[in-house]
């Protein structure tokens, strides 16, 4: 890939004042919600048909490899002999003309996969007993959030399963050691516990549950936590959850 784009010579110019503060907005997220930053590029045209079946590239600016996904790609016989600021300002100007609605019908569209992403969280357990997550930030401006929870291990739920349980802090380990004589039928969840906020059922190796819950239930300043019921895991299966603004 680093090879294939040296040869391109491709340069990048980011479009100021346009891309650039959207793309350093969303760059923050990119992580979580698995949006690509958005980039105008301008490009010798060689490294334009590469582009077109390439979106995800590494492209080579002569100082630094960035990598990008191009929303709108200009083809130039070769690069104008400009300073970047000039370069930046002829090409926001014409891409302000021609491709604004095109970029913000992408920006938008990658905005609301951001907003969806925040209201959903994914969280891994094993056969060692461990949760990959030891804290959850729930935004308050989500009507409901989602809890997805697999079991990456091999064993049975009957030997090592897991839940996922949402209390308040103070009430973890009442719900945990009343959960015990409920079994595993009622993943170790005493019925009716208004302790509870929220919980998935037992799952074993292999396998994965989800549970969806309503943030108006939570208030803010107050303590919570996460655990897995399952007996005897509590103690190490655990974490917190923060509501968030």
């Amino acid at each position: 890939m680093h090879g294939m784009s040296g040869k391109l010579n491709a340069y990048a110019i980011l479009a100021a004042d346009l891309a650039e503060s959207v793309a350093n907005r969303l760059r923050g997220h990119a992580v979580n919600a698995g949006a690509p930053s958005a980039y105008i590029l301008i490009l010798r045209k060689p490294a334009c048909a590469y582009t077109q079946h390439n979106p995800y590239q590494i492209a080579y600016d002569g100082h630094k490899e960035l990598r990008m996904r191009a929303v709108a790609v200009q083809c130039e016989n070769r690069v104008p002999d400009l300073g970047l600021d000039a370069m930046n300002q002829k090409l926001t100007e014409k891409i302000m003309k021609a491709w604004k609605p095109a970029l913000v019908l992408i920006l938008a569209g990658l905005s609301s996969q951001v907003m969806a992403a925040d209201c959903s969280v994914e969280i891994s357990s094993n056969d060692a007993m461990q949760f990959d997550k030891s804290s959850i930030s729930v935004p308050a401006s989500c009507k409901q959030f989602t809890v997805k929870l697999k079991h990456s291990g091999k064993l049975a739920k009957n030997i090592m399963g897991h839940n996922w349980v949402l209390t308040k802090t103070a009430d973890m380990q009442g719900v945990a050691s009343d959960g015990i004589a409920a079994g595993l039928d009622k993943s170790y969840v005493k019925a009716g516990d208004a302790r509870v906020i929220a919980h998935t059922k037992v799952i074993g190796g292999g396998e994965s549950d989800s549970i969806s819950f309503a943030p108006s239930k939570l208030k803010a300043g107050d303590s919570y936590s996460f655990f897995c019921s399952f007996p005897g895991h509590s103690g190490i299966m655990k974490g917190t959850l923060q509501l968030t603004k």
